[in-house]
């Protein structure tokens, strides 16, 4: 059965705002990320899911078969807040989206049924929302939330042989955001046998007036590796995991708890190394041992191939569809085991 989406934009917004100003005194500043308008107050925002990336390809999930005899309803409005709140903040922030559920006018019929998407590094899914379909950037195994990848406007359009790169391991980006950040960088600079390209003075590219020339120099840091280092930031995972995937380049992701999109479909072990965080000190050890076990060149082309099938721009629709049936089959494997 095809999805029903919501059409009415303007108007669930507008109503929102409306209702948030009039009973939880609270006024949205009109704002703008990057072109995109978004309704904005403290942390959090409002705006049009075809104001982020993924939009002219989103539009298509209404045209997809979830295989379902049951209608699923997808919420073209994204909320987005941030992963370090105060509590005061968090329940205001959670009132704003109970507000915002009621102008959906099949929400209590089918919260189950509902699909949102919080491209955020959220670090949990309110209780308003628990009983929804629910994607995320960056989940934790903690969060009742399905992964969803990240985009980005570094995209690589052709990629290179991996072999002829000329720096073993990258890394390019913040310390701040995690403090598995800065002894990760820290055990790159002590490797002895990888060369290494390093730059911690990069700072997130959508707020700085340079980002254009940034977005080039940190794709030609990018294209010259063989290995990206990927720790976790504030969310669970990094957008460098899945613009090293795209570049053909070999993550090296340190976090404990990171739930990769569609594990049951895609074997990550072929062309990604994982590292515990307490382990962080050994990366040069699981270098080491994924080049004794696997064909750099073909975990290459691996990584590449799985970027373009799942995690492009014009997947998004397959990505949803399949994350839904593989999130579906969990549900009922969870069900029979307490039968």
């Amino acid at each position: 059965m095809v999805p029903f989406v919501y059409k009415e934009h303007e108007q669930i917004l507008q109503k929102t705002i409306i209702d948030v100003k009039k009973k939880l005194n609270i006024d949205f500043i009109e704002t703008f990320f990057g072109f995109n308008k978004v309704y904005k107050f403290k942390d959090f925002s409002l705006s049009y899911l075809s104001c982020t990336s993924y939009s002219q390809h989103l539009d298509g999930i209404c045209d997809i078969n979830f295989n379902s005899n049951e209608l699923y309803v997808i919420c073209p409005i994204i909320l987005r807040y941030g992963i370090y709140v105060e509590k005061d903040e968090e329940k205001e922030y959670e009132e704003i989206i109970k507000l915002f559920l009621k102008n959906l006018k099949f929400f209590n019929q089918k919260k189950d049924k509902h699909i949102f998407f919080l491209p955020g590094d959220n670090k949990d899914v309110y209780e308003c929302m628990q009983d929804s379909i629910v994607f995320t950037v960056s989940p934790s195994l903690k969060i009742n939330a399905l992964p969803l990848y990240y985009t980005s406007p570094t995209i690589c359009s052709e990629t290179t042989d991996i072999t002829t790169c000329p720096v073993d391991v990258s890394f390019q980006g913040s310390l701040n955001t995690h403090p598995i950040r800065p002894k990760s960088v820290n055990a790159l600079y002590k490797m002895k046998n990888y060369s290494t390209f390093i730059d911690c003075n990069f700072e997130f590219l959508e707020f700085l007036e340079n980002r254009e020339y940034l977005r080039s120099t940190y794709k030609k840091s990018i294209e010259k590796c063989k290995f990206v280092l990927c720790p976790r930031g504030r969310g669970s995972n990094s957008i460098r995991f899945y613009e090293a995937l795209n570049f053909g380049k070999i993550p090296i992701l340190i976090s404990d708890d990171t739930k990769l999109p569609l594990e049951s479909k895609i074997n990550y072990s072929e062309f990604c190394i994982r590292i515990p965080e307490k382990y962080f000190s050994k990366i040069e050890n699981y270098i080491d041992e994924f080049l004794k076990t696997h064909d750099i060149k073909m975990a290459s082309e691996k990584a590449r191939e799985t970027s373009m099938k799942w995690f492009s721009m014009n997947s998004i629709s397959y990505f949803v569809n399949e994350s839904i049936k593989e999130y579906n089959a969990k549900n009922v494997e969870q069900k029979q085991l307490f039968v």
